[in-house]
């Protein structure tokens, strides 16, 4: 059961190392939709 714990561990470090797996923080969304909304405003308006 205790090997089976580290595999599983070890297979989540990794693919948070080669940023497989992306966890967005809060913070991260607010930016992306502000940054988002920024390009629309001179995508729309032409």
């Amino acid at each position: 059961m205790l090997i089976f714990i580290g595999i599983i561990t070890a297979g989540f470090v990794f693919e948070l190392g080669k940023n497989a797996l992306k966890i967005d923080s809060r913070q991260s969304n607010n930016y992306f939709y502000k940054s988002k909304k920024f390009i629309n405003m001179f995508t729309e308006h032409k």
